[in-house]
Order: C-alpha cells, then structure tokens, then sequence
C-alpha cells in the first residue's frame, strides 16, 4: 500500500472548484489510503456531501479545528454493501444469505457491516470471490438505461403484480384461521396489506412518470421537461423505498425470520415461504434502482445538461 499521504491545501482555489477537487482525490484513493484537507474555514459541508453522494466508506477526524487553519484526514474505508452488490448483481445472494442489508442499508463497508451482525468478513469476503470468480455474463451496470427500466418492469414490476392477490388472499384467510393463536400474524397481515398497497402507488409512478423520463435521456440524450432535474423524484422513490423495507423488516421480525411455529398446518407454512420469495425479489429490485438505475440515471442527466 503506498505509505505517501497526499496533504490538499484548498485555500487558495476558488470555491467552486474546492469540492470537485477533493471528491476526484478522494474517488483515486485505495482503500485505507488517507489524504488531509487543509482550508480556511471548517469544511463540514463538504463532509455531509461527501456522506451524501459516496456514503458511509470514509473516516473524517480533525487534526486541527481553527481558528485560522482547519487540517482534516479523510481516511477511505472501502466499497460500500451498495456498491459491491451493484458491481455484480449475482453477489446479493452472499447478502441475503447472511442478513447483510444489500438495499435500504447498503451505505455501509463491509467490513463495518460484518461487524455489526457479528459475522466473520473473512467467511463473507471469501463467498464472495467465489460469485466473483464464476462466469457473469449479465451486466447492469453497462446495460442502457432504457433497457433497464424495461426489465424492472418485466421481472419485478410484473412479479408483484401478478402474486400479490394470492398472497393477500392466503395470508388474509391464514390471519383468520390462526390469528388467536398466533397474533402476530395479525401484524403480518396488515403490514403486508400496507406494504402491497404502497408498491402499486409506487410503482404506477415509476411506470407513468419517472421511467418514461429516464427512458428519454437514454434514447434521445435529451434532458429536460415536467420533471425537472430528476434528483427530486428519484430522492422521493428513494424514500418510499425506504417505507417498503421497514415494512419488510416488521414482517421479519414478527415471523421469526419466516419460520414457521411447530404447529403450523402446511398452508401456514406456504404463506411464510410466499412471503420469503416476495421479500427477496424486492430487495434484488429496490437495489437495482438505488444502487444503479438511479446514479446511472442521475449522472447521465448531468452530463447531458452540461
């Protein structure tokens, strides 16, 4: 690893140009690599977009806080759960099979991840090299856009569709039958109701407004138009996005992981391993919009309004 720390004096370039600096600095630093920032002023709103648009992959001490002088170490921490799902898609299976948050929870290291859920990242990092070093021949990260949009659509969008009113159905009659017994399938139940109920709003608004627009910029390379810059709706889908997964963590937590009790008939056991199939197909579908459609998306608009 290169011992050299590369010490950034911003004082003196002008203001506009301070924070594209320091993010192409930070974007060519290894992981563990450190660099200073030295300014005239405390630079925190550089830390909060530095959070913002990169995530939770760096460590920000001050050295020295004023009052003339600020010396900040940026240390890199790593690729975040996002961004090494959203690299190979196929990794996401390592996650789930973990409990690893590939998704709403992604902004996150690995390592810090692991940490967290008491997992060993050595087990982890070796799972998945495996997945790395297996022939991949679907890439969504270099896919158009407009044909990413199309297979959302076509596998997850359709996938809710088309299950959601036998899983409704099931679980309402399960409720029914064991809710006495079992009252937390009463929370199951309504959760699931809730969480269909936000999807289909969710998803006639992707489908109407926000993917037709994307889809434009693809094709056409024109920005533009009723949406303005797509940051604004893409942060409002990030943030129902956000609905859907506390939804799904309730259900989790209130079907013990989707494990079914010692007394559960097999229609029982059946609504636990629909909802588990539903769960997973979410998680692959919210991260490929958060993780790639999204910045893929918003980096294209930028470039096209240049």
């Amino acid at each position: 690893m290169n011992t050299m720390v590369l010490e950034l004096d911003v004082r003196m370039l002008p203001p506009r140009e301070k924070h594209p600096v320091i993010f192409m600095k930070f974007d060519n630093l290894k992981d563990g690599e450190l660099m200073i920032i030295v300014n005239d002023h405390d630079p925190k709103p550089l830390y909060y977009q530095l959070m913002a648009e990169r995530g939770n992959i760096f460590e920000w001490d001050y050295l020295k806080d004023g009052p003339d002088v600020w010396r900040i170490k940026i240390t890199k921490k790593g690729k975040t759960i996002g961004e090494i799902a959203a690299e190979d898609v196929r990794k996401v299976k390592v996650f789930m099979k973990y409990g690893i948050d590939f998704c709403c929870g992604g902004n996150k290291p690995l390592k810090e991840a692991c940490t967290e859920k008491g997992l060993d990242v050595g087990e982890v990092e070796k799972a998945l090299q495996e997945i790395e070093n297996k022939k991949y021949e679907l890439n969504f990260n270099n896919m158009p856009l407009h044909e990413l949009t199309k297979y959302i659509i076509e596998k997850h969008h359709r996938y809710i569709k088309e299950c959601q009113d036998a899983l409704l159905g099931l679980s309402e009659k399960i409720a029914e039958r064991h809710g006495n017994d079992h009252p937390e399938l009463l929370k199951v139940n309504d959760c699931l109701k809730e969480l269909i109920y936000e999807l289909n709003m969710h998803l006639m608004k992707e489908e109407n407004i926000l993917f037709p627009y994307i889809e434009t910029i693809s094709i056409n390379r024109h920005a533009g138009g009723g949406l303005g810059m797509i940051e604004n709706p893409i942060k409002a889908m990030m943030h129902e996005h956000d609905v859907a997964g506390d939804l799904i963590k309730t259900i989790r937590i209130q079907s013990n992981q989707y494990i079914a009790p010692e007394d559960a008939c097999n229609s029982y056991k059946a609504l636990y391993k629909l909802i588990k199939e539903f769960d997973d197909d979410l998680m692959v579908h919210i991260h490929l919009e958060n993780n790639i459609l999204f910045p893929r998306a918003i980096q294209m608009e930028k470039a096209i309004l240049k």
